[in-house]
């Protein structure tokens, strides 16, 4: 339950480059390079392009709290997190925002 806890604590919902042009806002560094954990799981499991709430049934657990909210967007994330850790996944970076699309679009 404890690693859960981290791992749900290290889920973030970045802001998407529209959102930081339309605040007239600096892109986060720290979020250039980030883990597509729904990329991740199609390779893991070997299936197909997949939404959260086929991931969740995919692994046998629930959806917590109503689609489309933030939180709990985030916490089936970090559910879907540890269970594929747990089965042996490694989630590292895999992808890069395209940093002249955030300023250029």
């Amino acid at each position: 339950a404890g690693y859960q806890r981290r791992v749900r604590k290290a889920v973030v919902s970045t802001q998407s480059t529209g959102e930081c042009r339309y605040n007239n806002m600096e892109f986060p560094k720290r979020c250039i390079n980030f883990c597509n954990v729904r990329r991740k799981f199609c390779n893991f499991y070997g299936v197909k392009r997949v939404n959260i709430e086929l991931m969740l049934k995919a692994l046998g657990l629930e959806a917590e709290g109503r689609a489309h909210s933030g939180i709990s967007d985030a916490r089936n994330i970090a559910n879907i997190v540890c269970t594929m850790i747990r089965d042996g996944a490694v989630l590292d970076n895999n992808e890069c925002v395209d940093m002249e699309s955030v300023y250029n679009a």
